[in-house]
């Protein structure tokens, strides 16, 4: 099952014996994926920079949490932080270039 732009199209799923629903994709004007939306109305959003690179992954309310993404000039992924609540460092990981 595919949308008008040619990307998979949400799949129904059952929650709890629950009737069957889909998981509403939102993109942004670039076509690039800015949100998800499950069952439970928990929104987990993305953020891109200007060379389509994902910057940020912000999940749902509540979890103060954020992971963000940077990169080298090669658009390389350097490293990955995921902060809480803007300033608690939950983990972070860095990649170097043998």
């Amino acid at each position: 099952m595919h949308n008008a732009h040619e990307r998979s199209a949400p799949r129904p799923s059952e929650k709890g014996g629950a009737s069957n629903s889909e998981a509403p994709y939102a993109y942004d004007a670039a076509n690039r994926l800015s949100s998800v939306t499950d069952w439970d109305s928990n929104v987990i959003a993305y953020s891109y920079d200007d060379a389509n690179r994902m910057t940020a992954t912000t999940l749902p309310s509540g979890t103060g949490i954020v992971s963000s993404f940077s990169y080298d000039n090669a658009d390389r992924l350097t490293g990955i932080s995921h902060v809480k609540n803007g300033s608690t460092t939950i983990a972070s990981v860095a990649y170097t270039l043998d």
